[in-house]
């Protein structure tokens, strides 16, 4: 496949034209190491990382009691860990009206006996039997939806979702809806990228770090792993979203970020990897994160150096600045990205990131007393983006941890800097993933949301940078993969009409237009109203507890139009009873081609 090949229909999708981009191979560029058939040749210093036989003997000295083992392994750089086995089944995902497979092996070796499998309400929907001595066992369970499976005292997690929409039902220019992986890091299983293709993930974000790539001047080597899991995603038909994350120790650098006179080799170093993989690139993130440079100063000569290195090669993708620095995702350098583009940076991106957690609140209030919340960015963004004529905004990473099921949080775990204090229940973490998509499908500037992230990072469960994932270690589903896979699956053939509410309702809703011309309504309740948020921080008041565990189900009606049918966050169809009540998990409801006027009064 040639350079960009691939790329003009998900380009379409994302309203960003690619045209001249296989002029891009047609580019000599002096100073760069072959490409990967010629890969092993280039010469370069040993790598220090250590090797398969070392590594082997580093696992074999872990401990092996489970809380030593667990915290010796955090211990350890991401990519010395040892690899996590996948769950005991073909696939921990399958798409609605296929049947899953248990394999009687790793935790589940030697068992015989009753298998039960629950909805996620706890209701009994399948029994079986393991035989003595069987291998494997069906698992007859193809209706979408979150299911727990007991064998004995083992309990594992599987989903199924729903089946991928035919381009042709999709809406052209929508919005593509991520996650970030961490494949760069770690290698990963084949069961993983299979997850990911099932659940029909538009594009993953993830890197290429510069430092392990350029380990002498102006020779290029990429790293096994980055060449193994590049061509995996390849494979697998998965878009990536490249974060050229941070800078390299053979050029001067500022807290971890290339220093202005390291510009143009970080620009050298982002061609090298379009050159290499750009046929599955669909756009370049300009550094991560860069809160502790100057905008103007030190991250201006390297976004422009970027900029017209990769535009003189022929490359088309997006380039995007700010990488998630600045007031628009929520706070961390006042002025970061307004600071770059008064100072001529507008010029040289085709749009910014951001990146506005707000962890442990939900996306609809926020934190700061109420003010900061996903409207408050995406709106501050979309200013922005009319002010400085910028193409659009990516919000590429967003998240909650989500406290595992059992664990009770102690104060040391709490009060630890790492530790649990902005973790939620895995409930809330889904329920906040829906809604995050959902609340952005508003903005028609926001051309890609990457949701942090796919995969739990580590082994504790306390801490809470190992409990972002939408799947667990060894690739279990949470309640958040599906309402993730829900929501997106819900976007794709739909465009926004209106949202129904004031601020400071309990009840939300998000009215749309299907392509075959339906009127559909997203409707969900919150935790809590922005002022009861605001009074609760400023001390006026109270909420019952600080993660907002409390439940609001809330009954409506709808005024112009007539409820035919629906669906629950994790695709199950609604009774009819439920077609007017909303929950803290979206629900999804089916008008029909009903007028645009139509709307939803809250019933007190």
């Amino acid at each position: 496949m040639k350079k960009c090949d691939f790329a003009p229909a998900l380009w379409a999708l994302a309203s960003i034209s690619v045209s001249g981009c296989a002029n891009a191979q047609q580019t000599p560029i002096t100073n760069i190491a072959p490409l990967p058939e010629t890969n092993a040749a280039a010469k370069a210093p040993a790598r220090s990382a250590p090797s398969a036989k070392e590594l082997e003997e580093k696992w074999r000295a872990l401990p092996t009691e489970p809380r030593a083992r667990a915290l010796a392994i955090a211990a350890l750089p991401a990519g010395e860990r040892p690899p996590v086995p996948p769950a005991p089944f073909v696939e921990t995902v399958w798409r609605a009206g296929q049947n899953g497979t248990l394999k009687i092996e790793g935790p589940l070796a030697n068992y015989n006996g009753p298998i039960t499998v629950a909805d996620f309400s706890g209701k009994t929907v399948w029994s079986g039997t393991v035989a003595r001595g069987a291998k494997s066992l069906s698992i007859p369970v193809s209706r979408q939806g979150f299911y727990n499976l007991k064998a004995g005292a083992k309990t594992l997690s599987f989903a199924v979702v729903p089946a991928p929409k035919p381009s042709a039902q999709q809406m052209a220019g929508r919005s593509l809806w991520g996650l970030n992986t961490h494949f760069a890091q770690r290698d990963h299983p084949d069961e993983a990228y299979t997850l990911l293709r099932t659940i029909d993930v538009d594009a993953v974000r993830d890197e290429m770090g510069w430092n392990p790539l350029e380990r002498t001047k102006g020779v290029y080597i990429f790293p096994e792993r980055h060449m193994r899991y590049t061509a995996k995603l390849k494979s697998y038909g998965i878009p990536l979203w490249f974060s050229a994350s941070y800078g390299n120790d053979l050029y001067p650098q500022l807290a971890r970020y290339p220093a202005a006179e390291a510009a143009q080799p970080y620009a050298n170093y982002v061609r090298h990897v379009l050159q290499t993989h750009g046929d599955n690139i669909i756009g370049v993130e300009i550094l991560n994160e860069p809160n502790k440079i100057d905008p103007v100063k030190d991250y201006l000569p390297v976004l422009k150096a970027t900029w017209e290195t990769v535009r003189a090669a022929g490359f088309k993708q997006p380039i995007v600045s700010v990488g998630g620095a600045g007031p628009v995702g929520g706070g961390m350098i006042p002025g970061f990205a307004t600071k770059l583009f008064e100072a001529g940076g507008a010029a040289y991106n085709d749009g910014f990131s951001l990146h506005p957690y707000h962890t442990p609140f939900p996306p609809d209030t926020g934190y700061a007393g109420g003010t900061a919340h996903l409207d408050a960015a995406l709106n501050r963004a979309g200013n922005l983006v009319e002010k400085y004529d910028l193409k659009g905004t990516w919000l590429t990473e967003i998240g909650w941890p989500g406290v595992e099921p059992g664990y009770v949080p102690t104060k040391e775990d709490m009060e630890s800097p790492r530790g649990a204090r902005p973790m939620v229940s895995e409930r809330k973490q889904a329920a906040f993933v829906a809604r995050t998509l959902l609340m952005a499908s508003k903005y028609s500037h926001l051309k890609g949301l990457y949701i942090y992230d796919f995969q739990d990072d580590g082994p504790l469960r306390e801490r809470r940078e190992h409990r972002f994932g939408l799947v667990r270690q060894d690739l279990q589903p949470k309640p958040s993969l599906q309402s993730f896979v829900v929501s997106a699956d819900f976007l794709k053939d739909k465009t926004f009409e209106s949202r129904v509410f004031a601020n400071n309702s309990l009840l939300s809703a998000n009215f749309y237009r299907a392509k075959n011309g339906d009127l559909w309504a997203a409707v969900w309740s919150l935790e809590a109203t922005r002022k009861q948020l605001g009074d609760a921080q400023r001390g006026v008041g109270t909420i019952p507890d600080r993660h907002m565990e409390i439940e609001n189900t809330l009954r409506f009606r709808s005024v112009g139009a007539t409820a035919r049918s629906g669906y629950d966050w994790q695709g199950a169809p609604l009774a009819a009873s439920q077609l007017a009540t909303a929950t803290s998990l979206p629900r999804y409801i089916n008008f029909g081609p009903a007028a645009a006027d139509a709307t939803l009064q809250l019933v007190k």
